[in-house]
């Protein structure tokens, strides 16, 4: 009896330094799962990293593509103005006439563009930009225009004259026309740009995008 309790203690301590040899081996294990799990880790945030770096580059990328559409458009636009409240394109050399612009039916071109309205829009291309320009200074000197001061005929009508913008610079500037309705006393388009100013004395400020607008709205 003795001698088998002496094999049963010895078996005994056997099994135990095998089980103590198996959950060496299985530290070891987790050790280095462990390990590898900190190294996805590092290497999963290193991914989300440079993954927010590339949707941050194209972002940049997309705005200045957007940008140099807007701008390449705005080019092919500076010739141009538009002229709404005109009842026929005979018109517009009148009106040109009577802003004291020295021009011929001949060298301009003009073109309705399509509108609900019965008096639609009138495309006008100037031989220059300076002629543009011009136009548009004697318009802003001249004050509000009506088919009565222009020597029109028909039914009294206001006559507007404005830059030809690309539909995202109309857009934008519809948006930020909005902000005369929390106090801000002008909001205008020269050059293609969208600019407002809260008061006479006040900064002028760039509307370059729709994110702005909503922040100046909650100032």
């Amino acid at each position: 009896m003795f001698k088998q309790l002496i094999g049963k203690v010895s078996d005994l301590e056997i099994a135990i330094s095998f089980n103590g040899n198996m959950m060496e081996g299985i530290k070891k294990d987790l050790e280095e799962i462990k390990k590898e799990n900190k190294n996805l880790k590092r290497e999963h945030e290193k991914l989300k990293i440079e993954v927010q770096s590339l949707k941050n580059e194209m972002a940049i990328l997309k705005n200045q593509a957007v940008a140099n559409a807007v701008t390449a458009d705005f080019q092919t636009r500076r010739n141009n103005v538009i002229m709404i409240g005109l009842s026929k394109t005979a018109e517009v050399v009148k009106v040109l006439n009577k802003l004291d612009i020295n021009i011929k039916d001949e060298e301009i071109k003009t073109r309705q563009i399509s509108s609900k309205g019965h008096m639609k829009p009138i495309l006008v291309t100037f031989p220059s930009e300076s002629t543009r320009n011009e136009v548009l200074l004697k318009r802003k000197a001249k004050g509000l225009l009506n088919s009565e001061n222009m020597e029109l005929d028909g039914d009294r009508r206001n006559i507007y004259i404005n830059e030809d913008l690309p539909k995202i610079t109309r857009d934008l500037f519809r948006k930020a026309s909005e902000l005369k309705n929390i106090g801000y006393m002008y909001v205008w388009v020269k050059e293609g740009k969208v600019l407002c100013r809260k008061s006479e004395f006040s900064r002028i400020i760039q509307v370059s995008h729709e994110g702005l607008i909503d922040l100046l709205k909650d100032n």
